[in-house]
């Protein structure tokens, strides 16, 4: 199983789940209160998500190391290739 027919899989899971809960095609009583968090959850869940992965983003860019080695050998790429157009006749 891929890792998208996966995720699928558990979409349609949670998708029927919330669908079942909220529309009650099964003759459920759901004290209105705990109707409307059935029907907000996937809303919540999203933002959530997004907060986690904005959170994610955030602490990785903070401890991005760096490499003082990678950027002289880069500059030196940069520097031969400025070169190499300046011989064939670009102008900078």
């Amino acid at each position: 199983m891929t890792k998208l027919m996966e995720w699928l899989s558990y979409a349609t899971l949670g998708l029927s789940l919330w669908l079942s809960l909220n529309y009650s095609p099964l003759s459920l009583r759901i004290d209105p209160d705990n109707r409307k968090l059935i029907f907000w959850s996937p809303f919540s869940l999203i933002v959530a998500f997004g907060v986690y992965s904005i959170c994610v983003i955030a602490y990785r860019v903070y401890t991005f190391n760096d490499v003082p080695d990678a950027a002289q050998e880069l500059n030196k790429e940069i520097a031969a290739a400025k070169k190499d157009l300046k011989e064939k006749g670009l102008k900078f």
